[in-house]
Parts: C-alpha cells; structure tokens; sequence
C-alpha cells in the first residue's frame, strides 16, 4: 500500500507444459499472485511443447487454439495474461496501431504453417516487422522466458525489471 509500482512487460514466448507437471500453469499462477507486489503484462506468442510432447509441427491455428484453451481461465480473470491477436484484415492499420502504443513489431506467420527453429532470421512463411529503435539493442532477440523476479538495491541483476 502506497508503494509506487511500475508495469514490466513479460513477453512469453513459449508455453511449456512437461508431464511431471503443468509448468506454464505454474509460471501463470506464480505470476498472478507476483502482480501483488508488480504489474505484470505477459503476452503468448506460440505453443512448442505440451506434456513433452512437440508441437512445432502442428500449424499455427491449431497451437494457437491450444493456448486459448490453457489460458482461458486467466484470459477471462486477468488483464496481465494476453493472447497475441490473429489479425487477417486491415494488417496495416493493426501493425501502425502498435506502434503508436510503443509497441516493438509484428510477425505476420502464415495460417497453417508448422514452427520453423531456425536460427536465421529469414523463416518460410514468417514476415517480421519491427519499429526502428534508435539508441538501442539493433539486432534481434530470441528469448526463454521461464521465470522472473524484481531486482532490488542490493542485487544489482542486469538484465532484470525492478529498480
């Protein structure tokens, strides 16, 4: 109470699930009851793995209707959790919007292509586009997320949220 919280945002880009335990279930809610202490704002891109098994040959419609179905309850409880829209008209005004919000880019992947983990920047039927950022990081970022906890004074974490 009174304390002056910032929002951090948390891009997720994988939601992964092993058989011993639910593992994106636990991130959700270890990240929903963090919101106490932070505002936190995740965004789900893609579904890799479920229960061990891959999912990177299924086509993008199918793994993301998979995340709809794992994340419905905290879709419909919480602002925090967010489902990466599937925009198929008016791309242009969708993707100048985002900007405006300061948001980085977009990717436009093809319907019912499987996930390509390649390296490179160029996947088949994947166009990304990102705003220009001067002054920083001017090469691309694949990231894991699978946690996330505040920095504090007397932890100096680069690379963490918090002051």
């Amino acid at each position: 109470v009174g304390k002056e919280v910032s929002t951090s945002s948390l891009s997720a880009m994988v939601a992964l699930c092993n058989s011993e335990r639910n593992l994106a279930k636990e991130v959700i809610e270890r990240e929903w009851r963090k919101k106490q202490a932070a505002l936190i704002e995740i965004n789900v891109f893609d579904l890799l793995m479920l229960n061990g098994a891959e999912w990177t040959e299924e086509p993008y419609l199918k793994r993301k209707k998979k995340i709809k179905d794992i994340l419905w309850p905290f879709l419909r409880i919480s602002s925090s959790f967010q489902l990466v829209p599937i925009v198929v008209s008016n791309r242009l005004q969708f993707y100048e919007k985002l900007l405006k919000e300061s948001k980085e880019g977009v990717v436009f992947k093809h319907l019912f292509s499987p996930y390509y983990a390649d390296t490179g920047r160029k996947r088949l039927g994947w166009v990304k586009m990102k705003r220009s950022m001067t002054g920083a990081v001017l090469e691309d970022l694949d990231v894991w997320i699978d946690g996330w906890e505040p920095a504090t004074k007397e932890k100096n974490m680069k690379g963490r949220s918090g002051r």
